[in-house]
């Protein structure tokens, strides 16, 4: 019997085939394949954009998902005023551009407050292909919970979305401040809100302009917010913390 072997530069060859195969197979899963994305646990802003994690692969400030986002209980996106930014610095901004559904589960949440001393909160946005769905227990807040008024403001939440918006009571929605508010703008095709949407600020005058006096409290929880079109909040002094039309 007679046994035939390759030459080792043929199977060098050949390793060197499969590698390469590899590689542009792992390139493809990389630059924008479609891939739906789990958070289950706290992730900086920056750990995200301009990873594997970002379809586009760029650090532009855009986390892009070719598919469904989803934050799962314990499972956080922060873009916070922490150490080591100094006392005075404000919370980074956040956009996410999702193609599938956005999900926010019991648990979930995504932070771009400030908390030290000066400066603002970092503004929140989500353009979403899909629906937007926020469960009894998620968060999204921009808030600024510390510093006196006049040293910053709570960043804008700005969530544009082409499906259904669901905020279930017990979901959250932030974008207070001690001094101005941020603003809330919410679109998509049916919204309902039954959670608490709050952009509170304790000036008189903000970037917006003179905004009336808060109005006196409500024995009476408000109605949910069930709209077709948007829903925006900006500056609200609603004593009793809910939203209303």
């Amino acid at each position: 019997m007679t046994s035939s072997r390759l030459p080792w530069q043929k199977w060098v060859a050949i390793a060197l085939g499969i590698g390469a195969g590899f590689l542009i197979v792992r390139d493809r899963m990389l630059l924008g394949a479609p891939g739906d994305l789990l958070i289950d646990s706290v992730r900086t802003f920056a750990s995200l954009d301009g990873t594997i994690d970002d379809a586009d692969l760029t650090a532009d400030g855009i986390l892009t998902v070719n598919g469904e986002l989803r934050i799962a209980n314990g499972g956080s996106i922060t873009c916070n005023d922490d150490p080591p930014l100094p006392n005075n610095a404000s919370a980074c901004p956040m956009q996410f551009n999702v193609t599938g559904d956005f999900v926010i589960e019991t648990g979930g949440s995504i932070y771009a407050e400030n908390r030290r001393a000066g400066g603002s909160g970092g503004d929140i946005t989500a353009n979403v292909g899909g629906d937007f769905v926020m469960e009894a227990g998620a968060l999204v807040s921009s808030r600024k919970t510390s510093g006196a008024g006049d040293t910053g403001h709570g960043g804008n939440i700005t969530i544009h979305v082409a499906g259904d918006v669901t905020v279930p009571e017990g979901a959250q929605i932030l974008a207070d401040s001690p001094g101005e508010a941020g603003s809330i703008d919410i679109t998509g095709k049916v919204i309902e809100i039954d959670g608490l949407v709050s952009s509170r600020g304790s000036t008189t005058t903000g970037r917006g302009g003179p905004r009336p006096p808060c109005p006196p409290p409500s024995p009476v929880r408000a109605a949910p917010l069930r709209r077709d079109a948007s829903a925006r909040e900006r500056g609200r002094c609603a004593a009793d913390g809910e939203p209303r039309d």
